[in-house]
């Protein structure tokens, strides 16, 4: 079982590295000068987002935003780019393209896919460390983008991820309150295996001093949650864990190797360690949860009746 447990993690590692693991780069310079952004990119999705109107300028497209529709227009010869914010589905030409990530509005910033919007003008974007590099299209004629719509395949797995961050993005029991979660799942046919992850240390330690007085935190912060899963998708059995994560330049000691992935992009390595880990049986009709779930030991901290 404990096998079987830190192989999921592992998995979930993986599966969840871009949606928080990595941190995305903070410099972009367009033909080796530095664009001017007043807040660094993001990343989402494994998607790095930047301010839309810095990004636009650089590459030459004139902005227009539609405050009431919250939809960013970009123009220049032969190419009218068109976004929404929150929705998935951009224009090209007028041809419907699928984000991989939609633009978002951050602290009164609108956000937007840099690749997209950088291939879509003829630019090519590469990453070096902390920097990424776009270089504009150099052809003498303008650049007409002949974009190839290919709709997205979404596992029934990312379906569950997208409702989860969706209907649970927040979490509370008593005191502690878990906001702007973000989610694996790792679909194992007869269980479903769920990561919430948490980055914010003081965050982590409001998590484990709640846990030791209450125990039954976890059950009663995820209840709702797997009881959702259960009844809607049919899974028998539910495995949830808490995880925290931490980010290093260098190989971090101390830790087992299993849960340090290196990512290459970043130049960085992420250890991601499940404090805390519940396993809900519909079956049995029984809720039990653990302190280190796949450590050498296993330490029950409560059982509960479903």
């Amino acid at each position: 079982m404990k096998l079987k447990l830190a192989i999921i993690i592992v998995l979930l590692f993986t599966w969840i590295i871009p949606a928080a693991g990595a941190a995305p780069a903070k410099i972009v310079n367009l033909d080796g000068v530095k664009v001017g952004l007043r807040q660094a990119p993001i990343l989402r999705d494994g998607v790095t987002l930047v301010q839309f109107a810095p990004i636009f300028k650089s590459l030459g497209l004139s902005v227009k935003w539609d405050s009431s529709r919250q939809q960013i227009t970009g123009t220049k010869k032969g190419i009218s780019l068109v976004l929404t914010v929150g929705n998935k589905n951009a224009y090209v030409n007028g041809t419907r393209m699928v984000l991989e990530s939609p633009p978002l509005s951050l602290n009164g910033n609108v956000f937007v896919p840099l690749r997209f919007i950088s291939e879509a003008t003829g630019a090519t974007l590469a990453v070096n460390g902390n920097t990424i590099n776009i270089t504009s299209y150099k052809g003498t004629e303008p650049f007409v983008p002949k974009p190839t719509p290919i709709p997205p395949i979404k596992t029934k797995a990312k379906k569950i991820q997208e409702e989860l961050e969706f209907k649970y993005s927040n979490l509370s029991s008593g005191k502690l309150h878990l906001n702007d979660l973000t989610y694996g799942v790792i679909d194992d046919s007869d269980s479903l295996t769920i990561a919430v992850e948490i980055s914010d240390e003081q965050t982590m330690q409001n998590i484990i001093d709640t846990f030791d007085t209450k125990p039954s935190t976890g059950h009663l912060l995820t209840k709702n949650l797997a009881t959702h899963v259960h009844k809607k998708y049919g899974y028998k059995n539910i495995n949830i864990f808490i995880i925290t994560f931490f980010m290093n330049s260098s190989y971090p000691s101390g830790y087992d190797a299993q849960y340090n992935i290196f990512v290459p992009e970043y130049n960085v390595y992420v250890t991601r360690w499940p404090l805390y880990g519940g396993s809900y049986n519909y079956s049995t009709r029984v809720a039990n949860w653990y302190l280190d779930p796949t450590g050498d030991t296993e330490y029950l901290i409560h059982s509960s009746k479903l």
